[in-house]
């Protein structure tokens, strides 16, 4: 029994997890049973939104609750040895441990070399902790047998699907992108590593009288893709459903060029190309919902669950196939959306579902207001207890940004006819609408009440009546919060306006 009144935090954090990746959300093919409980027994956001597309500077957001224009993490390349997130920021776990909470953090960190000394245990790059734990555990690596490879995550030999091998072939080839058969036995895969290690932290911290944040990091969805037999076969590549918008061609759309890797360069029988890796993508969901579920069971035994704050969230989506597309970095939904759960027995209604759109800038003010710390940095976000409470009306658009470069004020793009442009792309999303301007201009409007799929770009068609209102008024929305935010943006927005 703790003697403290403040609450622990436990934040689970998964890579690459589309918004619609859980039963609960409508999913008919996947089986997330304990995420669902998750939400059932907290919050569940429906309409959660990423602040970039990209893994390190949406994980910067995250922790400090600014866009990546404010906490200068513009690229993953700078995440992996010195620099990062700028030091003159401070993340939230960087404030509980100021004011008494003992913080671990354990699993994929990709925020840079800064921001680690407020946690108990030793940040190091977790996929290296990983494959030393598989190398002293299993020896030195096998010759690989006929068909297979050294690779993934382990190290160890695994046996690549036809899919990788077709994206081999590829001028350039794709090697970076793994497909296959582990034979890393099941407790022992990347997911279940991080689990277990969190886990014995949470048995440790909760030993003591203090409060804790502990944060469970896991890598999965994201690539490698590289499954123990339990979950490879879990679900038939020839069931996977066939995205409706998979031919779709992107003409007339903000990302007209982009490349279609899922419609032009996997192998056309179905089971061997999208549907595979929708089976490995939807076995890896599924894993880590097993080994969350354990963590949450810990959680429950330890008599913590009622005075802990569980939240569970990813960095950003997958196209998986939408619009023949793969990966991340574009503001279609896939790629934008997030799975965001909130679940806070003492003080937070259960079964709630929330549907306003909200921004993962708003988890870092959310935290620390229950934990009840008046922070005077910076923020971009604002606390959902506010919307949970119902204190104030809440906005009706959140913003996303993408490909600003490290010095924004030389970024600038140029616009066809030698206009300046923007520092990078921009997307601005309410319940019903959303906007993209690129960089170089380009625009997009949705109408998310008739097009979920984004198939019509309404810029393209009759701009006459609600279009063009709604047009004008979005625009409005978009300025003003990049006049908040001191967006490097705004002079190029500016300029665009001005030529309408």
């Amino acid at each position: 029994m703790k003697n403290h009144t403040k609450p622990n935090i436990l934040f689970i954090l998964t890579d690459q997890q589309r918004h619609d990746a859980l039963s609960i959300a409508g999913n008919e093919m996947l089986q997330t049973p304990n995420l669902d409980r998750l939400a059932r027994e907290g919050v569940y956001f429906r309409q959660a939104v990423c602040s970039w597309p990209v893994c390190g500077p949406a994980r910067a957001s995250l922790f400090t609750g600014l866009y990546p224009h404010n906490h200068g993490l513009y690229e993953n390349s700078r995440t992996y040895h010195e620099g990062g997130l700028t030091e003159d920021v401070e993340t939230w776990e960087e404030t509980l441990t100021g004011s008494g909470y003992r913080c671990e953090y354990w699993g994929k960190w990709h925020t840079g070399s800064t921001h680690r000394h407020c946690y108990d245990n030793e940040i190091a790059h977790w996929r290296h902790v990983y494959k030393k734990y598989c190398g002293k555990k299993y020896g030195k690596l096998p010759v690989p047998a006929n068909g297979e490879i050294n690779g993934g995550s382990s190290g160890q030999p695994y046996v690549p699907c036809e899919l990788e091998m077709t994206l081999r072939k590829m001028d350039p080839p794709k090697r970076g992108i793994q497909f296959g058969l582990d034979h890393v036995p099941h407790d022992d895969s990347l997911t279940a590593f991080t689990v277990h290690r969190t886990i014995e932290a949470l048995r440790r911290l909760a030993a003591e009288n203090t409060p804790f944040s502990l944060t469970c990091s896991i890598i999965a969805p994201h690539a490698p893709w590289i499954l123990p037999s339990r979950w490879y076969d879990l679900y038939d590549p020839v069931q996977m459903p066939r995205p409706s918008n998979l031919e779709h061609t992107l003409l007339e759309t903000p990302y007209e060029g982009h490349g279609r890797i899922v419609a032009d360069n996997f192998p056309k029988d179905y089971a061997e190309g999208l549907g595979r890796f929708m089976s490995l993508y939807y076995g890896s969901i599924a894993e880590l919902d097993h080994y969350v579920g354990m963590l949450l069971s810990e959680l429950s035994e330890l008599g913590l669950e009622q005075q802990t704050l569980v939240i569970f969230t990813s960095d950003h989506g997958e196209m998986l196939g939408a619009h023949g597309m793969m990966g991340k970095g574009i503001f279609f939904e896939g790629s934008v959306r997030v799975p965001l759960i909130i679940r806070y027995p003492a003080q937070m209604p259960g079964g709630c579902v929330v549907n306003e759109v909200v921004n993962q800038t708003d988890l870092a003010p959310t935290i620390l207001d229950y934990a009840g710390i008046d922070s005077s940095d910076p923020c971009d976000g604002r606390s959902l207890r506010a919307l949970l409470e119902e204190e104030y009306s809440w906005p009706e658009f959140t913003v996303a940004e993408y490909g600003d470069s490290e010095q924004p004020a030389q970024a600038g793009r140029t616009r066809p006819g030698g206009q300046g442009g923007m520092t990078g792309d921009r997307m601005i999303r309410s319940r019903e609408w959303k906007y993209i301007v690129r960089a170089d201009w380009r625009e997009g409007l949705y109408d998310l009440r008739v097009d979920p799929l984004e198939y019509n770009n309404l810029l393209c068609q009759d701009r006459s009546g609600e279009v063009d209102e709604t047009y004008r008024r979005i625009q409005g929305a978009l300025l003003e919060h990049m006049q908040s935010t001191s967006d490097p943006s705004l002079d190029g927005f500016q300029a665009l306006m001005r030529t309408d």
